[in-house]
């Protein structure tokens, strides 16, 4: 964190306006954690299965400067050219989504790149304890750094936070609806 900004503050307020954007389009949203308790990976991916979540969207923020959105690496998954790790558990579990996170995690790089100025998120494919073992499409979104002055500035400002949940909401919607990601409309 830095200064009086904390992760789990600002994380938990975007999931918030998030939830609230997509109840108003028309989705039903629902929380992995609704007051502050520690989750494990594991149990956030448990309880989006519990909940026979369609989409599971980890929003964090990250320790390096950058914006990305990450889902799991389908290279993971395969034999050939693999690295060499054993296999998880949740190997099968996440396998069938795979090409689902990958177009999830490109319409919410789109629609959230529009809110950052100078920024251009990032899609990263990884093995990340995170989102796995969702029974579903899955990603995380690494929202900004608090250790870097511009990005921290950016998620302190009540405002950006409102906008950023917004083009969250825009590129699920986008993924949800298998059409492009809606065009910023001027006000």
């Amino acid at each position: 964190s830095q200064g009086s900004l904390i992760e789990k503050n600002i994380t938990f307020d975007i999931a918030l306006r998030l939830k609230n954007a997509l109840t108003k389009a028309g989705f039903k949203a629902v929380l992995t954690r609704t007051k502050d308790i520690d989750m494990s990976a594991a149990e956030r991916a448990g309880a989006a299965n519990l909940a026979k979540a369609d989409l599971l969207v980890s929003i964090h923020t990250s320790g390096s400067p950058g914006v990305g959105i990450y889902t799991m690496d389908e290279g993971d998954f395969d034999s050939e050219g693999a690295p060499d790790r054993a296999p998880l558990l949740w190997d099968d579990q996440n396998a069938p989504y795979l090409p689902d996170c990958l177009k999830l995690a490109k319409a919410v790089k789109e629609s959230v790149g529009r809110v950052y100025e100078g920024a251009d998120p990032q899609v990263h494919q990884a093995r990340l304890a995170g989102i796995a073992g969702a029974a579903m499409p899955a990603i995380e979104v690494e929202i900004g750094s608090l250790s870097d002055q511009k990005q921290a500035e950016q998620l302190a400002d009540d405002s950006f936070r409102g906008r950023l949940a917004v083009r969250l909401e825009k590129g699920i919607e986008s993924f949800a609806r298998g059409g492009e990601v809606e065009p910023t409309r001027k006000k």
